[in-house]
């Protein structure tokens, strides 16, 4: 079975941008971040009832998910210089447009 990569990225965004970042997420991030090598991209909002104790609630959280081949095709992604100038403009979104703070980005690998 090969190793397929998965990037979650996670961030909060102003509660008067959700519904714009979704929509920019569908119409925009999916097709850029398709075309970069990413395999899949999916866009979800956090859960705010509480199911588990442990449970972080984040009610402006926002969590994506990208599906990649190999961890080259992820840094491909993620190096600028491979970026069109609508690409770029995407990436450059997350804090010019949205204003996404606490981001955290966590790598995963297929076991």
């Amino acid at each position: 079975m090969a190793k397929m990569i998965l990037v979650q990225v996670s961030f909060d965004v102003p509660e008067k941008k959700i519904k714009e970042f979704l929509d920019y997420s569908t119409s925009t991030l999916k097709k850029n971040w398709e075309a970069l090598r990413c395999k899949s991209y999916t866009v979800y909002r956090s859960v705010g009832e509480r199911i588990r104790d442990d449970q972080v609630i984040g009610k402006n959280r926002i969590v994506e998910q990208l599906v990649f081949d190999s961890i080259e095709d992820v840094k491909y992604l993620f190096d600028f210089r491979n970026l069109n100038p609508e690409q770029q403009a995407a990436a450059l979104s997350y804090d010019k447009r949205f204003h996404a703070t606490n981001m955290q980005t966590i790598i995963l690998e297929r076991v």
